[in-house]
């Protein structure tokens, strides 16, 4: 009980779903899941109704106007029931099945041959008659035969052992009766708690004997079926070729209850006054099932049952229904038996699914619109001939779509007061990122203005630089300083990491590189006493783990000479007028790891129409989403092929080459370029 109030509310409707398909698995026959199920059909039933004409089944009617005309000799003179039977079994007429929906208890209480003429008659036609015996519901009376001896065996069939409807008394009919017919079936009416009829049995488990029901018997006649080719198997009742669902105690499931208007219907005493003169009377009856039972509410109210939809119904018009929806198939059967608690799974799924969405009016509206689904579902199915245990599931599930509602008890508490405080915790993020993002704008402007606001304008030279950095502010730079009139000093570098961190250095770097250039004098120093003296000081600021890759050159603009270090930078790229290639990789170690490092300068004599480029990693390591860079030969073929253009148009062309390359991919890495061309 703890897990289920404070545990995974999750867990706790899988567990609970679970612990429902159990029980259900082991109680589906129990009236507590069955009456709600029965009183859903009932639903159904009046809802949607089939009406079927063409039956082959004609009722007559013992009514109330007929009992009136042989009154006060209740019942009717078994004389003309006799000679009532006799005319309908006349070979002109080819009727194919007569059933008497009737049961005599005792001898005839006006003459004794009576009982004799109907007997004789029943024996002279026993090929198509069949005569019930009566069952009784709720009365306990003695058996009108002595010992052991069972009469009805003669009339019973030769199946093994099943849970059928069981009925331990009986009256049977007279031995004269039962020694005279051939066919015998009972006409009990069976009622369950609710007294409506929905099912009648279609066979009877007696004395150890199983008795087909008058219906059973009736198709069987009319079918022309030796008695052996009626059997049970597989919860299923045989009729030869015809499957006929039944369950475990034999009873049939009525699919559809026919109006009695729908049936061809003629009143006892109209059809013994016309029937041997009217011709049109005859010919109805061909190839038909005549059923001849009571219609009298007066006289034998105990004849007359309720339907589902509450209407009153003569008894023999439900044995008319079981033979009307056998000879159309027409059945309801009962799906696997695991076919309820796999659904109740799979709902417990579905709620476990919903559990986690934050508004509980969504909640509750998937779980209704679920349980209409359901019910939906199981309205097609009656329809198709399925009864599926749908109110089961609906018991279960509505418990869970308000504990599914109502998870809030302390579930859903906590679940706000988590919100709360993550949105407390989101505004401070929110806020310190607003901050920050003010810092950043404010380190970037400050950067820009530490860069080189123009490039430096040199008679003969055309020189571009630009710096685009990944995260708003920059760990690369460049920077031109003029050493005196005919000296540039040019410097590109790449702090290591990114962000801030990168950019405080950088702005170090940058000061510590100017106050060394500034220290030049030709003779007593040159680009790598520049770069050494550089690398002593930012060793002494720097945490050694921060370290810079640098590119540092003195260009003589008057003598064309460019004299160079490369301190673990990016190779730039020299290429001449007839685009061949260059590196400038001569120099020493990085910045910023060993305070005392040699490095070496190289010079390189600029010739017309030469252009150097400096680049930061930036650059080449460019990717695509796919991993893929952009690469030094990318680089190095673009230049190639656009080396007559301006610094300014190169270094735009391969921006924009880089954007074609990476597809709109992120930027990662700060890029530098710094584009120097002598004139043609």
């Amino acid at each position: 009980m703890k897990l289920l109030i404070y545990g995974s509310p999750t867990v706790s409707i899988l567990i609970i779903f679970g612990i429902a398909a159990i029980f259900i698995t082991l109680s589906l026959d129990s009236d507590f899941l069955i009456l709600p199920e029965k009183y859903l059909d009932d639903i159904w039933y009046a809802v949607h109704s089939e009406t079927r004409v063409n039956d082959n089944i004609v009722i007559v009617e013992i009514d109330d106007r007929t009992l009136e005309y042989y009154f006060p000799e209740i019942p009717l003179p078994r004389s003309q029931i006799a000679l009532l039977i006799n005319d309908l079994a006349d070979p002109s007429l080819s009727v194919r099945t007569i059933v008497l929906d009737l049961y005599f208890e005792g001898p005839s209480k006006k003459d004794p041959g009576d009982d004799t003429l109907l007997a004789h008659i029943m024996a002279t036609h026993k090929n198509k008659i069949i005569c019930a015996t009566f069952f009784p519901d709720f009365q306990v009376q003695e058996a009108s035969y002595a010992g052991n001896h069972n009469p009805l065996e003669k009339f019973s069939y030769p199946l093994d052992y099943h849970d059928f409807f069981d009925m331990d008394y009986v009256n049977t009919i007279l031995p004269l009766f039962l020694n005279n017919i051939e066919f015998l079936g009972h006409i009990n009416v069976y009622q369950d708690e609710t007294n409506v009829i929905r099912e009648l049995p279609l066979m009877i488990s007696f004395k150890n004997s199983i008795v087909a029901a008058l219906s059973i018997e009736a198709l069987r006649c009319y079918l022309r079926l030796p008695r052996g080719e009626v059997f049970f198997k597989d919860k299923k009742l045989y009729l030869k070729d015809r499957e006929i669902p039944v369950d475990k105690y034999g009873t049939f499931k009525i699919r559809y209850f026919k109006s009695p208007s729908s049936y061809t219907r003629y009143s006892f005493i109209d059809l013994m006054e016309k029937f041997s003169e009217n011709e049109i009377y005859r010919a109805s009856f061909k190839d038909k099932i005549v059923i001849i039972g009571i219609n009298s509410k007066t006289y034998y109210p105990k004849e007359i049952s309720f339907t589902p939809f509450g209407e009153e119904r003569p008894n023999v018009y439900l044995h008319a229904d079981i033979i009307s929806n056998i000879l159309h198939e027409s059945y309801l059967a009962n799906p696997h038996p695991l076919a309820v608690p796999i659904t109740l799974l799979l709902m417990g799924f579905v709620f476990s699914f919903i559990q986690p969405l934050k508004s509980r009016t969504y909640r509750l509206v998937i779980s209704l619109v679920l349980m209409f689904l359901i019910l939906a579902a199981d309205y097609i199915l009656f329809q198709s001939g399925y009864v599926f245990q749908c109110s089961v599931l609906i018991l279960a599930g509505l418990p869970m779509a308000v504990y599914t509602y109502l998870l809030s008890f302390k579930e859903q508490v906590e679940i706000i007061r988590t919100q709360e405080q993550e949105k407390l915790i989101l505004k401070e993020k929110e806020k310190s990122l607003t901050e920050i993002e003010e810092e950043i704008k404010v380190a970037r402007a400050i950067q820009e203005y530490l860069l080189p606001a123009q490039p430096p304008s040199i008679p003969h030279y055309d020189i571009f630089g630009l710096n685009i950095p990944a995260r708003g502010v920059s760990g690369d730079f460049y920077d031109f300083v003029k050493l005196s009139e005919t000296e540039l000093a040019i410097t590109i570098a790449d702090i290591s990491g990114k962000g801030i961190s990168a950019s405080l250095l950088m702005t170090a770097s940058q000061a510590v590189m100017r106050s060394e250039s500034n220290k030049f004098n030709p003779g007593k120093f040159d680009c790598a006493d520049i770069v050494a003296g550089a690398n002593r000081l930012i060793h002494a600021i720097t945490d050694p783990s921060r370290f810079l890759t640098l590119f540092y050159a003195i260009l003589d603009y008057e003598q064309n000479t460019f004299c160079f270090v490369n301190a673990g930078h990016n190779s730039p790229i020299a290429v001449g007028p007839a685009s061949e290639i260059e590196y400038l990789e001569n120099g020493g170690l990085i910045l910023g790891i060993m305070p005392e490092t040699e490095y070496r300068s190289e010079t390189l004599k600029i010739v017309p129409g030469q252009k150097l480029i400096l680049y930061t990693d930036g650059v080449v390591e460019a990717e695509k989403a796919n991993a893929e860079q952009y690469g030094e030969e990318r680089l190095a073929n673009l230049v190639k092929d656009n080396v007559s253009l301006s610094s300014r148009q190169l270094a735009e062309k391969l921006i924009d080459d880089i954007h074609l390359f990476t597809e709109g991919y992120e930027q990662s890495d700060d890029i530098t370029i710094i584009i120097i061309g002598r004139d043609a």
